[in-house]
């Protein structure tokens, strides 16, 4: 990175005050409503439902609204701090509301209770740095789910990450009154990370506000997550893509993978 920019702020310290104005939750949002949907015509069935990488809350609130008990988890202070305020000024309350809490990845297993679905939406676990820790987390989702029960996260590929980096610094939101966003990606061939640095400009009391924030997503192979899924006692049921249409990574380039996996009985 250019030595000019100014000091990092850690991750989501200034994009969680703007995250879902400036368009981050939107993707979210949308696909956790696909991947319900396709658990629903899959004979799933169930009330308890995780929410792991939960960000503003946004998804966790629209799952408690269609009557589900939620729990939405998220490894940064900033997001939790703002999801757990909106529930309590009472936005979009409706039925149960969700249970915000934080967690680090690894360490899924210190929450309480079985749940009947995980989701990992919109590449929360590209959080893992390495493949163990991927491991870790997978170990961790299953012992919070009940027997049987489904997990459904999606993943950029490899190639996808190394594709969004290409096109230099990207204006995500701009209004000239109060708010603009700059991204900058770049992608690591030695480490497969992306790494995207964003610029905050807000304007407040005190006039304009540059903050800057930089996010790295580990990209993995997907025959190397289906490993380590199955050793941590998953069955993988569906490799689909985004829209939910069976997918063969072998003979496709897909830029995102969504996998579905199930809980498998414990061995005798």
């Amino acid at each position: 990175m250019n030595d000019d920019l100014p000091p990092l702020v850690p991750p989501f310290a200034a994009l969680a005050a703007i995250y879902d104005r400036a368009g981050f939750a939107d993707y979210a949002n949308r696909a956790a409503a696909r991947y319900l949907a396709y658990a629903l015509e899959n004979d799933w069935a169930g009330r308890r439902v995780i929410d792991i990488g939960c960000r503003t809350g946004a998804t966790s609130w629209w799952l408690a609204q269609q009557g589900y008990r939620v729990i939405g988890a998220d490894e940064s202070a900033a997001l939790i701090d703002l999801a757990q305020k909106r529930y309590a000024t009472g936005e979009w309350v409706d039925g149960s509301p969700p249970e915000f809490v934080r967690y680090t990845l690894g360490a899924l297993d210190a929450l309480s209770g079985l749940v009947d679905l995980a989701l990992a939406v919109d590449g929360a676990l590209h959080a893992a740095s390495s493949l163990r820790e991927l491991e870790a987390v997978f170990t961790a989702i299953r012992r919070l789910l009940d027997d049987e029960r489904l997990l459904i996260f999606d993943l950029e590929t490899i190639g996808g990450l190394a594709a969004s980096a290409q096109s230099g610094p990207l204006m995500l939101y701009d209004d000239a009154r109060d708010l603009t966003v700059i991204a900058r990606p770049r992608f690591n061939f030695e480490t497969l990370s992306r790494t995207i640095h964003y610029t905050i400009w807000r304007r407040g009391d005190a006039g304009w506000e540059r903050a800057d924030e930089q996010h790295t997503a580990r990209g993995y192979p997907v025959q190397a997550v289906r490993t380590v899924l199955e050793r941590s006692g998953f069955a993988l049921r569906a490799l689909l893509s985004p829209d939910m249409q069976p997918l063969d990574p072998a003979r496709e380039q897909p830029a995102r993978v969504v996998f579905v996996a199930q809980k498998a009985p414990d061995q005798a």
